[in-house]
């Protein structure tokens, strides 16, 4: 019971094909695109891709226009390289693996709607969404913090940093500007229906603080706000940045220094420029030197060497002072009223003061203002851009794309591009190219439309298939499967008008898959799971079916046993269907009605884990152990066909001698 003849029916049928109908409801599922290698499915986590395949059919089955593209994330250095062993060439056989391993299990695949995120038509509106951004300012190419992997060469933003300590460098980056939007972001996650703990994950990638606010006085007679989260540490702090992006800088310069400055903007060769301007330490009262610099996330940033090895590092390069705070005793020196006490004393007397004489208040600030988009890897997609070294700008390539790659993995652009410049370092990282991918996946419809993510024909889209009915989400990658396209989202919102359809109507996290010794599958723990030899060896439903016996919010636990068992199971069920039978009329008519109604039900409310376990005991009860008319085993199979569609097919072409697809019967109302 594989893919066999009913896969080239379903093809023949366009059962996946989008119809241009504007009398059916849209809707729209997304799953996951798979990072793609070699071996398929090695660590088992294939149940997003039989939720949304059991999903669309069930939509279809309702008459629903079902867009539900299937990709395949080929932007990985892995699958570059695995690409390359396997040819001389750049090819498909690596996502071709994939879809292959897909068919197999039935999942519903729109060739035209096949998603290759290395071919040119989807690395262009790719590219041209990262454009658009740029020139929206939403991104920035600027110099920012990131950490860096010197073992690897790779950076990262805290979003997507491995576990593991790495320093911090400044680095010129393209970044996503964050900063106004983050309590729309935090009201969005608070608004869908997914479980408190990943709510709280989500929120802390945000990095929430609870600081105090202080006012400082300028020597120019104006006054700054600056949050501050260890205020105890006060009388060691030495030097202030100010960043032109947050602040209009032009209020705190001393004419004097324009020049310099000016110049720090226009080159930035140097780190940071004075503004001729001193703050005063509300503490004790000493001068603090106020600087501008692009390096900093914030509008002000307080450097205290003594609190923070980084602002040690800076302080220490920039020949600023470092003010000591401690005694031998650990107790507070330089620090005003608070020398002689304890960093917990000194802190509860310092907000108290503060807060008594209205100089400070308090407040919770998400440090996370902007995420770093810049990738070291020399594979995926590159950036749509030159740099132009002798006027240090960069020039678009909107007219000139895909800036795509050549089968040696070079940067290649298009023989007509007549702009002068170099190309970047670097590439287009994943938090961008898979956050972005639900959007880009309606505006890359059956004819590779080419327009920016922002535009009015991109609205009307929006508006056509927004909110996506079931948005199925892989725990491990929760930040650019589900915070990204939370604020791409919200980015379009603000360009397009708040009143766009929410980003998803239900979301599905789903956790990773285990072994009967509850170890993560993977290829480092040795125990990864061969899938075209599971197709081998079992009916693609039976698999099907077992992979959705588990509750969606734990972990899957695989076990060949398991699966024997509901292989069995399927093979039981198809026998008592196939059996001949004479009745037209059955004393289980009403049981088979009801079945179809739970069932319904239960698709509509998307408890999946309760139509699985519908379907096995309704089985055993009446299906194995009764005999059910014809009329009866017609109903059952177009309620088992979202997740049994090979066996519904069999058992409708050899009973019913089915000249189409079982979908054309259409679902039980």
């Amino acid at each position: 019971m594989g893919r066999g003849n009913w896969y080239k029916k379903w093809l023949d049928n366009r059962s996946f094909i989008i119809e241009n109908d504007r009398l059916k409801e849209k809707a729209y599922v997304f799953p996951p695109f798979p990072r793609c290698d070699s071996h398929g499915f090695i660590d088992g986590n294939v149940r997003p891709y039989i939720i949304a395949d059991m999903y669309s059919r069930y939509l279809r089955m309702r008459d629903k226009n079902v867009l539900m593209p299937i990709g395949f994330n080929t932007l990985s250095a892995g699958s570059f390289i695995e690409s390359k062993h396997n040819s001389n060439l750049l090819d498909d056989k690596i996502s071709d693996i994939y879809k292959e391993t897909l068919e197999e299990l039935g999942i519903g695949i729109n060739d035209l709607k096949l998603v290759n995120m290395r071919h040119n038509e989807y690395v262009s509106n790719l590219q041209l969404s990262f454009i658009d951004l740029y020139e929206r300012g939403y991104i920035e190419y600027k110099n920012t913090i990131v950490y860096y992997d010197e073992n690897k060469n790779k950076i990262y933003d805290s979003l997507n940093k491995p576990d593991i300590d790495l320093p911090r460098i400044t680095e010129k980056c393209f970044v996503l500007k964050i900063d106004n939007m983050v309590k729309q972001i935090i009201l969005d996650i608070n608004n869908y229906d997914i479980s408190q703990n990943i709510k709280d994950k989500l929120i802390n990638l945000l990095e929430p603080k609870d600081v105090l606010c202080i006012n400082f006085s300028l020597s120019s007679g104006k006054n700054i706000e600056i949050e501050i989260e260890h205020p105890e540490y006060l009388g060691g702090a030495s030097y202030i940045l100010m960043n032109p992006e947050y602040v209009n800088i032009s209020d705190y310069i001393d004419p004097d220094e324009i020049s310099g400055v000016n110049e720090y903007l226009e080159n930035g060769t140097e780190a940071f420029a004075y503004t001729g301007i001193d703050a005063l330490n509300p503490l004790t009262g000493n001068r603090i030197p106020l600087f501008v610099s692009t390096a900093i996330s914030s509008s002000f940033y307080l450097g205290i060497p003594i609190l923070k090895e980084e602002d040690m590092i800076y302080a220490k390069n920039a020949g600023f002072e470092i003010i000591n705070i401690f005694d031998d005793d650990n107790l507070l020196i330089n620090s005003d009223f608070l020398n002689g006490l304890s960093l917990e004393e000194a802190r509860e007397n310092l907000i108290k003061a503060f807060l008594d004489a209205e100089i400070a208040s308090n407040k919770r600030i998400y440090k996370k203002r902007e995420i770093n988009l810049s990738s070291y890897d020399t594979f995926g997609a590159l950036f749509p851009f030159l740099y132009d070294k002798a006027g240090y700008k960069l020039n678009s390539l909107k007219n000139f794309l895909p800036y795509n790659f050549s089968s040696q993995f070079r940067p290649i652009l298009d023989p007509n591009v007549d702009l002068l410049g170099d190309s970047l370092d670097g590439s287009i990282n994943n938090l961008f190219s898979t956050g972005i991918a639900p959007f880009i996946s309606i505006i890359y419809d059956e004819f590779n439309a080419d327009y920016e993510m922002t535009s009015e024909q991109a609205k009307e889209d929006y508006f056509n298939w927004l909110p996506i009915k079931l948005l199925i989400v892989n725990e491990a990658s929760i930040i650019d499967e589900l915070l990204m396209p939370i604020i791409f989202h919200n980015i379009l919102k603000r360009e397009l008008g708040y009143d766009l359809p929410n980003l998803a109507e239900k979301i599905i996290i789903i956790p990773k898959v285990y072994d009967n010794f509850m170890i993560s599958i993977n290829r480092a723990n040795n125990n990864t799971i061969d899938f075209n030899s599971l197709l081998k060896e079992y009916y693609a439903d039976s698999i099907r079916y077992y992979y959705l016996t588990s509750n969606m919010e734990d972990k899957f636990v695989f076990n060949k046993y398991d699966l024997d068992d509901y292989d069995k199971f399927v093979k039981y069920l198809r026998q008592a269907l196939l059996r001949p039978t004479d009745n037209e009329t059955s004393k289980l008519d009403f049981y088979f009605a009801d079945f179809a109604s739970k069932a319904t039900k239960l698709l509509d409310e998307y408890r999946f884990n309760d139509y699985i376990t519908l379907i096995k005991n309704f089985s055993m009860q009446y299906v194995i152990k009764e005999i059910p008319s014809n009329l009866n085993i017609l109903t059952f199979i177009r309620i088992i066909f979202p997740i049994m569609p090979y066996l519904a097919e069999e058992v409708y072409e050899e009973k019913f001698k089915g000249r189409y697809s079982i979908i054309n019967e259409g679902w039980i109302d």
